[in-house]
């Protein structure tokens, strides 16, 4: 069995898609120097979703202090012009998405902002997007870029982060998945008890999970070139792949890299 199978597939996925993306609406203009920014806000409901997608950028979510969800942004280019990149909210029956909205190329789609996807091509246009993401208590969390972090500080949310060319970095007192290619993936959970399979996944860089010392889960772990450290008994039944069944079992935790080294620590 090839231990590489499970994250070369999921960085296939991620590599085509870093050519598509979504975006789209004006916000503000700011008349002291032209840039649109975006500071949107609104109230939501636990179970609903809200979702960032960017291109160039990273994104960093916290707890709100209450139901109100907040997106900020900031933009910033060496050449090409801010104002070439805008935003778009797009309000559905699961939630909120809000995209970054890069120019539409010759002879390509037409660029377009969708809950969980959408066309996103970029050439040419280095405008980088900084959002700042404040996320009520049970609203589920997508971060969604190529160019950058996707981070999650101390929610209490389910987190869902994924970047092509960034580190991974989630703290939450519910669940949590993190795909990357280039960096590294560190995520702490909270639930003992996940009701779904979980994925960890890098291509290049390293995989470190925190879960409950009590959790009840089944761990799949695999590198190509790296090595395992873990508090928990996991057998290694072939080189680069360990198993083990925490607790009573349950949903998988399945933690992947090609070129990095994997953590599987307890915390109380």
């Amino acid at each position: 069995m090839d231990p590489s199978g499970a994250v070369v597939r999921s960085a296939l996925v991620l590599v085509a898609c870093a050519a598509l993306v979504a975006c789209g609406e004006d916000s503000p203009t700011d008349p002291g120097d032209g840039i649109q920014d975006l500071d949107w806000s609104a109230e939501m409901q636990p179970g609903q979703t809200l979702e960032i997608r960017g291109v160039n950028g990273s994104i960093l979510a916290q707890m709100a202090p209450g139901s109100t969800a907040r997106v900020t942004a900031d933009k910033d280019s060496d050449d090409s012009p801010v104002s070439s990149v805008t935003f778009e909210v797009v309000t559905h029956a699961g939630g909120v998405t809000i995209c970054a909205m890069y120019p539409d190329v010759s002879g390509e789609p037409p660029n377009e902002c969708q809950p969980g996807g959408g066309q996103m091509t970029v050439r040419d246009n280095d405008v980088t997007v900084e959002f700042d993401v404040q996320v009520p208590a049970g609203v589920r969390l997508i971060e969604w870029t190529v160019n950058g972090d996707v981070r999650a500080a101390d929610v209490q949310s389910e987190v869902v982060a994924t970047t092509v060319n960034g580190n991974a970095s989630i703290v939450t007192s519910e669940v949590a998945g993190a795909l990357a290619v280039n960096g590294n993936v560190e995520v702490t959970i909270g639930d003992a008890a996940p009701a779904q399979n979980l994925d960890f996944t890098t291509v290049n860089g390293s995989v470190t999970l925190r879960v409950p010392a009590d959790i009840d889960a089944d761990v799949t772990a695999t590198t190509v070139n790296g090595t395992m450290n873990s508090d928990f008994l996991l057998a290694n039944p072939v080189p680069g792949r360990w198993t083990g069944t925490l607790g009573a079992g349950g949903s998988d935790l399945l933690m992947t890299t090609v070129n990095g080294n994997l953590e599987l620590r307890s915390v109380p």
